[in-house]
């Protein structure tokens, strides 16, 4: 994979530079209009405890439950939508999706991972599109401050027939992203306070496959874009998701 404005190295869990677990305000989010709130880092890492969220995007599926071993934890979540954050003792877990209400189901998919103390992890259900089934992937939110002056931006693509991805930023000539392959995360960077709509193309075209709605990037907030659905149009369109991390109270 070419590497090109940063480096893909977010594709499972890291260690960011700065400690999660040493925050000492809240985490709010903000996507879909629908606000949550969630304890400070230190104060989770104080109960051995890390926090946990679901982006649903198998786009053939209108909601699934969301279960950590046998217990569930996220209920009813609607496709292309995110969960507020969960709170889980630090331990490893079997993680499992199902269809909604189904609780004895073979799960659609599962992954284990290790949840540590004052870390945040987002999970994505992604669909693959020959074979038709679901993956679910763990990827660890570096859910520190950016630099002074700055927004942090992430991107997720969750789009099985997009390809390889180049994401530019408001009246960039530059790609911020390139080669975003599907299921990969970006790594986060930090990028200037601004208002517009980000384009994305398809790796080396110069013509937009998609351009998300008008989205303001604020300084001090961490962003993650996540591209689900279907570039072809069918079964489901694509669409994107945008997550708003913010420290302290909404």
């Amino acid at each position: 994979m070419r590497t090109f404005a940063v480096s893909l190295g977010a594709l499972a869990l890291v260690t960011a530079c700065a400690s999660e677990s040493e925050d000492v305000l809240p985490v709010s989010t903000e996507a879909g209009g629908q606000t949550s709130r969630v304890p400070a880092a230190a104060e989770a890492a104080r109960r051995d405890s890390g926090f946990v969220r679901l982006v649903h995007a198998i786009p053939e599926v209108p909601s699934v439950d969301c279960y950590a071993d046998d217990m569930k934890v996220l209920s009813n979540v609607a496709y292309a939508t995110i969960t507020a954050f969960h709170e889980l003792p630090e331990e490893s877990y079997d993680f499992r999706i199902r269809p909604a209400g189904q609780n004895l189901a073979v799960p659609l998919a599962e992954e284990g991972e290790g949840i540590d103390e004052g870390k945040h992890y987002t999970l994505v259900a992604f669909r693959q599109k020959k074979e038709g089934k679901a993956n679910l992937t763990v990827f660890a939110d570096d859910l520190t401050p950016p630099k002074a002056g700055f927004a942090k931006l992430r991107v997720i693509n969750a789009s099985p027939d997009a390809g390889e991805l180049d994401v530019f930023l408001p009246g960039a000539e530059e790609a911020v992203f390139t080669d975003v392959d599907f299921e990969e995360a970006t790594d986060y960077e930090n990028v200037k306070p601004m208002t517009g709509r980000v384009q994305l193309n398809r790796e080396d075209e110069t013509t937009a496959l998609a351009n998300v709605p008008t989205t303001t990037f604020d300084t001090g907030k961490v962003y993650t874009l996540v591209v689900v659905g279907w570039a072809g149009g069918a079964p489901v369109p694509m669409r994107t998701i945008i997550v708003e991390d913010r420290f302290g109270s909404p």
